[in-house]
């Protein structure tokens, strides 16, 4: 086998890592005592980032229970919307089936109104006939008067003559 385990104080080869141990805690103690010293420190530290660690899962876990509740008021809140969502629809729908009824009624009330005024228009024209008729008939009427009295005048002449 090779040598391939070295001691870092004084460069010396081993063949197996216990005999590099063995030398170091019999001839180099205090470098034990100073890896000892680092592993205990280490543990240290890696002591403190695991209550770090701790500490900020139980930030995220409060966080996380925030987010959840925030969620659900969420929810509840989109629901709610939906809900408030279907009445306004359902609202306009009644809104625009109001209106088309009211549209259909007042067409036919246009058409009633131009019927209306078709007959009023008619009736206007046959007033206007009848009395441009009366007119020509009392003018008639005064001519066939002054006919008559001028006939009337004559035959009172004849009489006269006669």
């Amino acid at each position: 086998m090779s040598n391939n385990h070295t001691c870092t104080v004084c460069q010396k080869s081993f063949d197996s890592e216990k005999a590099l141990h063995i030398h170091e805690s019999k001839k180099h103690p205090s470098k034990q005592a100073q890896d000892l010293q680092n592993l205990l420190q280490k543990f240290d530290e890696e002591a403190s980032k695991v209550e770090d660690l701790q500490d900020r899962k139980e930030q995220l876990e409060d966080e996380l229970e925030k987010q959840r509740s925030r969620t659900e008021e969420l929810a509840s809140t989109v629901e709610e919307l939906r809900e408030q969502k279907k009445g306004l629809e359902d609202s306009l729908s009644e809104k625009e089936d109001r209106i088309g009824e009211l549209e259909d009624d007042l067409e036919k009330e246009q058409d009633a109104e131009r019927e209306l005024e078709k007959e009023l228009s008619d009736k206007k024209s046959t007033i206007n006939r009848l009395k441009d008729e009366r007119d020509s008939l009392e003018s008639s009427l005064a001519d066939t008067e002054n006919l008559i009295n001028k006939f009337e005048t004559q035959i009172d002449d004849m009489d006269d003559k006669l």
